[in-house]
């Protein structure tokens, strides 16, 4: 490690993030957290990650998730979306009130659903991300 990195709090900072913070520094031998907690702060670190084209602050608001259900056998709306008409129509609903990210589910999760193969819930879940791409919707999609 640098010379002096138990002297910066930006560096000390993301290690105690992702580190447990009770682990002795390699040369100066004390805790990590203790040498961040005695280290007067010289810039605020802002924790943060990437999602789609942005990046957000985990130390701001929750974010909001939209479901959308393409089965036709879906237990939480019976179904309702499976048009593509009607995904993107609910996809610019969710997002107007304040979806942040879409999932998009091709598989019902109802109890003794039947797995659907992997080339049928691509058929029923593609033409509605490219729809709701081609109607501007440009949010996250999981």
């Amino acid at each position: 490690p640098h010379e002096r990195s138990h002297e910066r709090d930006f560096v000390l900072g993301p290690i105690c993030d992702i580190c447990d913070s009770d682990l002795a520094h390699p040369t100066q031998g004390a805790k990590l957290r203790d040498l961040l907690s005695g280290l007067r702060p010289t810039m605020a670190l802002e924790r943060v990650f990437p999602l789609g084209r942005q990046v957000h602050s985990l130390d701001g608001r929750t974010l909001i998730m939209g479901i959308l259900n393409v089965t036709p056998d879906s237990f939480s709306d019976g179904g309702k979306h499976t048009s593509v008409t009607a995904a993107v129509a609910h996809a610019a609903e969710m997002v107007r009130a304040g979806a942040d990210v879409l999932d998009i589910g091709g598989q019902s999760t109802r109890p003794n659903a039947e797995i659907v193969p992997s080339d049928k819930e691509q058929e029923r879940v593609v033409p509605v991300i490219e729809a709701i791409r081609q109607n501007g919707i440009d949010i996250p999609i999981s």
